[in-house]
């Protein structure tokens, strides 16, 4: 009878159900206004709502936890601790009890907000004035490892004793056990039992089971079986979960004989103690009835599995949404369809007499999303889903933005996909169904689509997060910024993107991912004309000092490559950086940085500027040998300086050239020269007109028996290039002897280089047009290059 009437509520809730089927609105765009110079204070309005007391603002931060309202909780806090600190004065008794400000912080871990609760443990003794107990320091534990700062939990937890006074137990220490194993840490979770011995804590059931699940975990039957052994050896006996756990654990690693024998054990305690115990004190024995249902779905089937089910109903047990998962799941196995899928569930709710709820119906949208083709069907039971009235959540719409996503289908369900993110973020009325950082993500890389990029709903999308209190962790935050900045059409647009994103969690961009933004921004291929702007450029450098991430060298370096390639009149850009360099007290500059300083004063025409930066490299050198990080000249230093030598071509600069390829010879600057350098120095003794000393370096120096590489391809190719630009009788003699002496380089030099012609006055537009596509330097830098090197040599 009770059945029969449970089973009619349930059609009755199902027809009252909203049957309107889900559309497909495209959410409005909404820009975000620019950074705003202002130091202005807004206007406020007029009149001012009454200031509430401390009292009304801890009811509404209890009404919040409880309405599992985490961004009204955020909100109102702070508010009750200013108000708490003003009352603190008079004897108004504190607004929250102890055991009310643990329920806040245990809320507050369930909703990720970390900091909160870490802030919340702090208050209660300086502003609440109430003393710490050991059930705080429980909690805390909880935030820690959910924070993902395990070294922090367990060091909190051996100095709890000492700073405290309060010896920890074995759930204490469980809640650090239970961290690593999250992490898979196996070997960590040995080091967590270890420590908890030297203490004088022994090990309880619930540290034995959380061992032999950690081993299931990781499909290690020999360690389960070794932990049961230690278990009993310990004298601990293992529980009604210790053989839940077996179970499930053995019918996952397919070891049915295993289970098989747990199974018998766990079913004859299960049915003794459904008999001895009152109907309403038996759903502790839940989970290990829903891990013999399992069995029996696995090795019997469904229809025995359901049998089953019926039969622990018939004794008064009143089954949870994990029955219905756990039937579902095994029940999923042929499910095609959504409508059969619907099917197999109201089967399974008739026999739990049960109602399912979301995590059921996600798992047959999953099963369907994940099927080649099966958005369609996916999307069927989402509809069936929401007819039953059911609130969508994350792990419902998940599965669908995945499929409907696919580079295959994304064209075909654009517009399903917006709304589906609609129908998502506007029904969302708690913590527990509002959408996830896992949908923003896939929201963004959505809208970052280098086919069909979307800027507008992107900052729709943001400006819900902000709304939410949803951040990104730094490496997605980073990875979003920058392929949001790549879909972009202009370097505002692209700007745009990166303050937003940041603006969600401004602390959690670290030096490595702003300088990979800033590589990005300015890698930006908008215009060959067109450099980035150095006002949004000093923004972001701005923003890395706000954060307490001032640029470095790496950074600097970066910078400086970008504006001597990309900038046509880059001389400003590049002493204006120069600048910043020598004002930024934190900054510890580096060879590679004086090197991009150096490159960069070169490729702008500024000669005296680089000469007084080789000037300044060559006083470090020579003051001090070259340590670790060190200003020193290095082989690159000497590339830049021979092809600025080369470039320049004035008499000072023929003079300086030939001066440190002496001093290199001499062995008085200790530099190694690389096959780079020589190339370097034959390229500007060429340039100079110099073109029989080049052929002495080329075929005598550069032998490779002495100190200096052997001349390669690269080298008798520049000289040729200047050979032939001197006279055809050049040339020709050029390349006879290059195939006397250096056959083994004749064949790897290009067509072009080999090339005979006679060069006449005709002729000069076109070498002169040949000189200039060479680039300044005989093989250029790019500025993702120069971060690189910079960083590696940091």
């Amino acid at each position: 009878m009770r059945r029969a009437a449970s089973h009619a509520l349930r059609n009755a809730a199902r027809l009252q159900a909203s049957s309107a089927r889900l559309a497909a609105p495209v959410p409005a765009a909404v820009g975000t206004a620019s950074r705003s110079f202002s130091t202005s204070s807004p206007s406020r309005f007029f009149f001012r709502r009454p200031t509430k007391t401390a009292s009304d603002l801890a009811r509404d931060l209890l009404d919040a936890k409880d309405r599992d309202r985490p961004d009204v909780f955020s909100r109102v806090y702070p508010q009750l601790v200013e108000a708490a600190k003003d009352a603190s004065s008079s004897s108004t008794p504190a607004p929250l009890s102890p055991d009310e400000l643990r329920a806040l912080m245990r809320f507050a871990v369930r909703t990720r907000r970390f900091q909160l609760c870490l802030r919340i443990y702090n208050d209660m003794t300086r502003v609440f004035g109430f003393r710490h107990s050991l059930w705080d320091h429980n909690v805390l534990l909880q935030c820690l490892v959910q924070a993902d700062r395990l070294p922090k939990a367990l060091e909190w937890v051996q100095a709890i004793e000492a700073s405290q006074g309060y010896r920890p137990t074995a759930s204490e220490w469980n809640i650090v056990l239970q961290g690593f194993r999250r992490k898979a840490d196996l070997a960590g979770m040995q080091q967590v039992v270890a420590r908890m011995r030297d203490t004088g804590v022994e090990p309880n059931v619930v540290t034995y089971n959380t061992l032999i699940s950690a081993a299931f975990d990781q499909g290690h039957l020999e360690q389960v079986r070794d932990t049961v052994r230690d278990m009993r050896t310990a004298g601990v006996e293992p529980d009604l979960t210790t053989d839940t756990a077996l179970l499930v654990g053995f019918l996952e690693a397919g070891e049915l004989g295993s289970a098989r024998e747990v199974q018998t054990r766990l079913r004859a305690t299960v049915e003794a103690g459904l008999r001895s115990k009152s109907k309403a004190t038996n759903r502790q024995e839940l989970p290990a009835v829903n891990a013999l249902i399992k069995y029996e779905a696995i090795i019997k089937g469904l229809d025995e599995a359901l049998a089953l089910t019926r039969r622990f109903g018939d004794d008064g047990l009143a089954f949870d949404a994990m029955t219905l998962n756990t039937l579902f799941k095994e029940g999923l196995a042929e499910v095609e369809t959504a409508a059969e899928g619907a099917r197999i569930l109201e089967r399974i709710e008739d026999a739990a007499d049960s109602t399912s709820n979301r995590r059921t119906w996600a798992l047959l949208i999953s099963r369907l999303a994940n099927k080649p083709g099966g958005a369609t069907e996916a999307l069927e039971a989402y509809q069936l889903a929401r007819d039953r009235g059911l609130e969508p959540d994350s792990g419902m719409v998940q599965p669908l933005l995945d499929a409907m996503l696919d580079p295959s289908q994304r064209d075909e369900h654009r517009a399903t996909v917006k709304a589906l993110y609609d129908d998502l973020s506007t029904s969302s009325r708690t913590y527990a169904t509002a959408p996830d950082v896992g949908i923003f993500s896939t929201i963004l890389r959505a809208c970052a689509d280098s086919e069909a990029p979307d800027l507008e709903w992107s900052r729709t999308v943001v400006k819900d997060m902000r709304s939410r209190g949803v951040a990104l962790d730094g490496p997605t935050a980073s990875a979003h910024i920058i392929a949001l900045m790549r879909a972009s059409a202009t370097y505002d647009e692209a700007f745009q993107a990166y303050d937003e994103i940041r603006a969600l969690g401004p602390s959690v961009l670290d030096l490595r991912a702003y300088n990979a933004i800033l590589g990005a921004f300015t890698s930006l291929p908008f215009s060959a004309q067109e450099a980035a702007p150095p006002k949004l450029v000093m923004e972001i450098l701005s923003d890395m000092r706000k954060s307490n991430h001032p640029p470095n060298s790496a950074t600097y370096s970066l910078l400086l490559t970008y504006y001597a390639c990309a900038a046509p009149t880059a001389f400003n850009h590049v002493a204006h950086l120069h600048s910043l360099i020598k004002l930024d007290s934190s900054l510890d500059p580096d060879t590679a940085l004086f090197n991009s300083l150096f490159m960069a004063y070169s490729r702008t025409g500024a000669t005296s500027a680089a000469y007084r930066i080789w000037d300044t490299m060559l006083q470090y050198t020579m003051r001090s040998s070259a340590g670790a990080g060190a200003i020193a000249v290095d082989s690159r230093t000497l590339s830049i300086l021979f092809d600025t030598c080369g470039h320049d071509g004035t008499t000072a600069a023929q003079a300086r050239a030939r001066r440190v390829w002496a001093d290199l010879d001499s062995g008085r600057l200790r530099v190694e020269r690389n096959l780079k350098v020589c190339d370097s120095y034959v390229e500007a003794l060429c340039r100079f007109g110099a073109l029989d000393d080049a052929e002495a370096v080329v075929f005598h120096d550069m032998d490779g028996q002495g100190r200096l590489p052997r001349s390669g391809v690269s080298t008798v190719e520049a000289l040729l290039k200047f050979a032939r630009k001197d006279s055809q009788d050049r040339f020709e003699a050029v390349s006879l002897r290059i195939q006397a002496e250096r056959g083994d380089l004749w064949e790897g030099i290009s067509p072009e280089a080999k090339q005979m012609r006679r060069v006449g006055r005709d002729d000069q537009s076109t070498r002169s047009q040949e000189s200039q596509s060479s680039g300044f330097f005989s093989s250029s830098t790019t500025a993702a290059e120069t971060l690189e090197t910079a960083q590696q040599s940091k």
